[in-house]
């Protein structure tokens, strides 16, 4: 089996994800499942008008979060969270589920909303 152990950097790129940075905006997102096992994404957004097709709809946009703020709520109700600033950890991210920052303007990274 290969050496297994982590070298430099990979213990930056570790750190990093529970690193937001300060020149960038983050959206908050949420990945998990229904008690049924059916996966579904949730994020933090803001209402940006009605619909005109059906006037009583609200059209929602995601929102951009205090990563400060939402990193101490999620430790404080126990969450896991990391923060996306790459594909490799939007693999993880993916592959674990949980709370995650997505940085604004990520290149190739796309989900449902």
């Amino acid at each position: 089996m290969a050496n297994e152990t982590l070298d430099d950097a990979d213990d930056q790129w570790l750190h990093d994800l529970k690193c937001a940075r300060a020149e960038k905006s983050y959206f908050a997102l949420t990945l998990g499942a229904n008690r049924r096992g059916k996966p579904f994404w949730a994020r933090q957004t803001h209402f940006v008008g009605w619909s005109e097709r059906n006037p009583r709809w609200e059209i929602r946009e995601a929102s951009l979060v205090d990563a400060g703020w939402m990193t101490q709520l999620w430790n404080e109700i126990g969450q896991t969270w990391i923060v996306v600033h790459d594909d490799r950890a939007l693999a993880v991210f993916l592959r674990w589920g949980g709370m995650r920052w997505l940085r604004r303007n990520s290149p190739r990274i796309a989900y449902p909303m």
